[in-house]
C-alpha cells in the first residue's frame, strides 16, 4: 500500500469524524446477522472512479465487494485490491462517515516478514506519526454511527473467522503492521511486538516496559508515540 495512507486516513477522518458520533465496540453475533446488512456509501476504485450506492460492508478477507448503484441494471462486484477505500454510513447517522481500507499488511503469523494478501481494516486514531486500524471478522455501522466489530461472520463462522485484530502503521512504512488481538492471542506477545515495532522512540519504549502497558494502553502509546521530537 502506498505512503499516502497516513494523508488518505487523516483527511478523511478530517472531514467526516465528528466528536458527537459513536465510538467502537467489540461484540459477538450469536444473533446478529451484520454481514447482512447493506449500507449506503461509496466505493473509491483505484482507477479513480468513485462509485455511489448500497453494500455489504466487507470483512477483514474479504476477497471482492459488490455495490448497487441507480446507474448500473446489475450489481457491479469487484476484487478487493481494485479498491482504495470504502465509505458507508447508518441511515439514521449519515454524517458519521465510516472508512474502509484495503491493504496488505504485515505481522500475521503465516507471513510475519512479507505482505499479507489484502485485509479490510477500519482506522481508529490517526496521529500526524502514526495510524492504529482495526480488522474484524464482521463490522456493522449502528444507529448512532459507531462501528461494531463482531468476531464471527455468523453462527456458522469456521475457527479461522474467528478474530479481531489491532494493527498498527507508521508514517512512511507502506503496510499496517498486526500488533495484537484481545480475542486471539496465540503466537503473540503484544508489549514485545509494540516495542519492537516503535523502537525509534526509545522514550516510548521505555515508558511501556516501565509502565507494563498492555494492549488495554494502546491509545495512550498511540497518543504518545513522536518519533522526531
Amino acid at each position: 500500500m502506498k505512503t499516502t495512507h497516513i494523508a488518505l486516513v487523516a483527511g478523511i477522518l478530517a472531514l467526516f469524524f465528528l466528536a458527537s458520533c459513536g465510538g467502537w465496540e467489540l461484540a459477538g453475533t450469536s444473533e446478529r446477522k451484520a454481514s447482512r446488512v447493506s449500507y449506503p456509501g461509496k466505493v473509491y476504485l483505484k482507477d479513480k472512479r468513485v462509485l455511489e450506492g448500497h453494500f455489504r460492508l466487507p470483512h477483514l478477507g474479504s476477497k471482492k465487494i459488490t455495490i448497487t448503484t441507480q446507474e448500473s441494471a446489475k450489481p457491479l462486484t469487484f476484487n478487493s485490491e481494485e479498491v482504495e477505500y470504502m465509505e458507508a454510513w447508518n441511515p439514521n447517522a449519515p454524517e458519521a462517515k465510516r472508512i474502509f481500507l484495503c491493504t496488505p499488511v504485515l505481522g500475521e503469523v503465516y507471513s510475519r516478514k512479507n505482505p499479507s494478501k489484502f485485509r479490510w481494516l477500519t482506522p481508529h486514531k490517526v496521529t500526524p506519526h502514526i495510524i492504529w486500524y482495526y480488522g474484524a471478522a464482521t463490522y456493522s455501522i449502528d444507529n448512532n454511527g459507531g462501528v461494531t466489530l463482531m468476531n464471527k461472520i455468523n453462527s456458522y463462522s469456521f475457527a479461522q473467522t474467528d478474530y479481531i485484530y489491532y494493527y498498527l502503521q507508521k508514517k512512511g512504512e507502506e503496510y499496517p503492521k498486526l500488533i495484537g488481538s484481545p480475542v486471539y492471542q496465540a503466537g503473540y506477545d503484544f508489549r514485545f511486538e509494540v516495542t519492537n515495532y516503535l523502537s525509534d522512540d526509545p522514550d516510548l519504549v521505555e515508558y511501556i516496559k516501565t509502565n507494563k502497558l498492555g494492549l488495554n494502553n494502546l491509545g495512550e502509546i498511540v497518543e504518545k508515540y513522536n518519533p522526531v521530537k
